[in-house]
């Protein structure tokens, strides 16, 4: 009877043991799951900034190029009243 007492004993450890490593390592998933999202969430976040980034770069440039138009315009100006008109046109 002692004897069997004592196997359950070391057999309910044992499935105790099992339960909790068990439970351990899905703590580890978990938070390895975590880990993961969050690096997708910055780099989802990084993309985006690059792209706004962009934009802005790509407006800026035509902003540019428009005034350099404009410039080359105002330099070939043949009165001044035409000059003037463009020089308004630069400063919006």
């Amino acid at each position: 009877m002692k004897k069997e007492y004592i196997t359950i004993l070391i057999l309910s450890s044992i499935i105790a043991l099992l339960i909790g490593t068990i439970a351990f390592q899905q703590g580890i998933i978990s938070s390895k799951n975590a880990e993961i999202q969050k690096v997708k969430y910055l780099n989802n976040k990084v993309n985006s900034d690059l792209e706004q980034i962009k934009v802005e770069y790509s407006n800026q440039i035509e902003i540019i190029k428009t005034k350099n138009e404009l410039l080359d315009k105002a330099k070939n100006a043949k009165s001044f009243a035409d000059y003037t008109k463009i020089w308004k046109e630069l400063n919006k």
